[in-house]
C-alpha cells in the first residue's frame, strides 16, 4: 500500500507544481513592476530583498523539512506564495510594498528550495528508481512548461485588461496547489521533539558539510556563477529588453510562450543530452554556452535577433538547472538532503554574494551601458567557470 501511495506522489507533486507554476504572470512580471512605478534598480532591490529573505530562512527551513516533513515545508512555501500574490493583487507602488513583495517571495523560495527536490528524489529512491530521477524530473518540468504556455499568452492578455488580473487568478490556482500537496505521502518520519539548540547545531553542520565535501562545494560555486547572472538578466531586465528593442508589448505573452516550448523540449530530453555529453562535457557546455550568450547580448539591437539569442539562453539555462539538481543530489546523503540543499542556497545568497549581485545588476542596467553589463557577465562566466572546472572538478 505504501508503494502505491509513493507512486501517487509523483503525479500529485507534478499537479501541485503545475498549479503553483501556472505562469499567468510569467511574461509580464517585470512590466507589472514598471506599471507600479518601479525602475530597474528598484526591481533589482526587490530581488536583493528576496535573496536576503532566502538567506535568513534557508537553513532553518531545511532542518524543518528534514525533521517535520518535506511536504509540510512545501505547503508553508505555498502559503507565502499565496500572500505574495494577494499583496500584488491589491497593492500600490510604495516602497513598503516593495519590501513585502521581496520578503514573501524569498520566504516562499526558501521553504521549497531544498524540500521540493528532496521530496521527489526520495520518493524515487524509496521506489528503487533513483536512477530515473533526471528523466522523471525533466518530464514533469516539460509537462508543467507546456501547460504554462497557454497561461503566458492568456496572462499577457489579462494584463492588458487589468494588470492585477493574472495575480488574482494565480491566487486561486495556488490554493489548489496547496490541496494537492497536502495529499502527498511524506517521505521522512517527523521528529516527535525538536530542540532549538540542536537545530542550530544542525544548521551549522549543514554548512560545514558543504565545505568539507570538496566536490559539493565546487559544484555549488561552479553552478552559482552562470545561474546568478542568468537570473539577474531574466528577472530584472529581459521583458523590458525585448520591448526596448522594438517588440510591441502586446506580443510579449506569445514570445514567452515560445520560450516555454523550448524549455519544455529541453526538459524532456535533458537526460539524453546529459548522458551523451557526459559529466565533463556537460560542465564545459554550461560555461561556454552561457558565456557566449552574454557576449552576443552585448551586440544585439533588433528584437528579432534578441529573440533568437534568448531561445538559446532558455535552452542553456534549463539544462543548467536540471543538471545541477542531478549532480548535487548524487553527492548528498538522503537523511540530510533538504538541509544541505538549503545550506547551499544559504551560501549562494549570502557568502557567495547572490543578493548583492542581483541588486548590482539592476543598478548597472540603470547607470551603466547594457553593452558593458553583458560583456562583463560573459567574461566572468567564462573565466571563473573554466578555472573552477579545470582546477577543482574531476
Amino acid at each position: 500500500m505504501k508503494n502505491n501511495n509513493l507512486e501517487n506522489n509523483i503525479w500529485k507533486i507534478a499537479a501541485s507544481n503545475a498549479f503553483r507554476q501556472l505562469a499567468l504572470n510569467g511574461a509580464v512580471y517585470i512590466l507589472f513592476f514598471n506599471y507600479l512605478g518601479f525602475n530597474f534598480n528598484d526591481i533589482g532591490l526587490i530581488e536583493a530583498i528576496t535573496s536576503l529573505a532566502i538567506l535568513i530562512v534557508e537553513l532553518p527551513s531545511g532542518i524543518f523539512a528534514d525533521r517535520v516533513g518535506r511536504k509540510w515545508a512545501v505547503v508553508v512555501s505555498r502559503i507565502f506564495w499565496l500572500i505574495y500574490l494577494l499583496v500584488q493583487s491589491y497593492c500600490d507602488g510604495s516602497y513598503l510594498i516593495l519590501v513585502v513583495i521581496g520578503l514573501t517571495s524569498g520566504l516562499e523560495y526558501g521553504f521549497q528550495s531544498g524540500a521540493s527536490s528532496a521530496l521527489l528524489y526520495d520518493t524515487m529512491k524509496e521506489l528503487g528508481r533513483e536512477d530515473d530521477f533526471t528523466r522523471v524530473n525533466g518530464r514533469i518540468k516539460a509537462i508543467i512548461t507546456v501547460l504554462g504556455i497557454g497561461a503566458m499568452i492568456i496572462g499577457a492578455y489579462l494584463f492588458s485588461i487589468n494588470p492585477r488580473l493574472p495575480y488574482r487568478i494565480l491566487s486561486v490556482s495556488t490554493v489548489i496547489s496547496i490541496l494537492f500537496m497536502l495529499s502527498v505521502e511524506e517521505t521522512v518520519k517527523p521528529s516527535d521533539k525538536i530542540d532549538f539548540w540542536h537545530q542550530v547545531d544542525e544548521m551549522k553542520n549543514s554548512v560545514r558539510t558543504v565545505f568539507k565535501n570538496r566536490s559539493l562545494l565546487w559544484l555549488s560555486i561552479f553552478f552559482f556563477v552562470p545561474a546568478v547572472l542568468d537570473e539577474s538578466y531574466w528577472d530584472v531586465y529581459s521583458q523590458a529588453h525585448l520591448t526596448q528593442a522594438g517588440l510591441d508589448p502586446v506580443f510579449i505573452g506569445g514570445v514567452f510562450a515560445v520560450f516555454s516550448v523550448i524549455k519544455a523540449i529541453t526538459s524532456y530530453y535533458v537526460n539524453e543530452i546529459e548522458k551523451k555529453l557526459g559529466y565533463s562535457g556537460s560542465l564545459y557546455a554550461i560555461v561556454v554556452s552561457n558565456a557566449v550568450i552574454f557576449l552576443i547580448l552585448g551586440y544585439v539591437s533588433s528584437w528579432k535577433t534578441l529573440m533568437i539569442v534568448l531561445v538559446f539562453s532558455t535552452v542553456s539555462r534549463n539544462f543548467l538547472w536540471l543538471v545541477e539538481e542531478t549532480y548535487k543530489n548524487r553527492v548528498i546523503p538522503s537523511e540530510s538532503r533538504a538541509s544541505i540543499l538549503s545550506a547551499i542556497s544559504f551560501l549562494n545568497n549570502g557568502l557567495f554574494g547572490g543578493a548583492l549581485i542581483i541588486w548590482g545588476y539592476g543598478w548597472a542596467i540603470d547607470n551603466l551601458s547594457t553593452h558593458s553589463t553583458f560583456l562583463l557577465s560573459g567574461a566572468l562566466i567564462c573565466i571563473l567557470g573554466l578555472l573552477i572546472r579545470r582546477k577543482f572538478l574531476h
